[in-house]
């Protein structure tokens, strides 16, 4: 398994506060990118049906995480957002 790097963002000032897990995402150092499981319903039942599938999973502080290629496919009514997401993502790293 490749090597994941997690980054969490800051709440945002003045907006509702988001708990630590669901502003943090993972960048591999193959370039998969992972979001909170829970971010998109039921986290295990979102996590199980990813690992039936055979697509790579992680775990962090106890939180699951999917890759966002494998939800962009079961979840195509959030596909824009997740390829939004994950170029963000990618692109954020890049400067780091």
């Amino acid at each position: 398994m490749s090597e994941i790097t997690w980054y969490t963002a800051k709440n945002i000032e003045g907006q509702k506060k988001l708990p630590k897990w669901f502003r943090t995402t993972g960048l591999s150092d193959d370039g998969v990118v992972y979001i909170p499981a829970a971010a998109l319903g039921d986290e295990n039942f979102v996590f199980y049906s990813a690992l039936f599938d055979g697509t790579s999973v992680a775990v962090d502080n106890d939180r699951l995480y999917i890759n966002t290629k494998w939800l962009v496919q079961q979840f195509p009514d959030f596909a824009d957002e997740l390829t939004s997401l994950e170029q963000k993502i990618k692109t954020k790293a890049a400067k780091q």
